[in-house]
């Protein structure tokens, strides 16, 4: 049986949505850096691997950034697609 965690117990072992933020920033740098290297000249076997790992982690820090948003209510309303066409015709 899993330990019962207090809600602000939950929160503190959260990431912030600025720490994630802030995170994510430093991973599409490195990931710019690394596209450049590419194009430039060239990556090692090794330089693929540690791209497709941090592909792998820009997509996991995302998912839990737009969490942490949707949790703190931080994301903007939204209209759907259909929604807006409708109201364009």
């Amino acid at each position: 049986m899993l330990p019962r965690v207090s809600t602000q117990e939950c929160d503190m072992a959260s990431p912030t949505v600025e720490k994630l933020r802030d995170e994510l920033r430093r991973l599409m740098l490195e990931h710019i850096e690394s596209l450049e290297k590419e194009t430039f000249g060239g990556l090692s076997q090794e330089d693929v691997r540690e791209q497709e790992g941090r592909l792998k982690r820009i997509r996991a820090v995302s998912a839990d950034f737009l969490a942490a948003l949707k949790r703190e209510n931080m994301l903007p309303d939204v209209m759907p697609v259909s929604q807006l066409a409708k109201e364009t015709e």
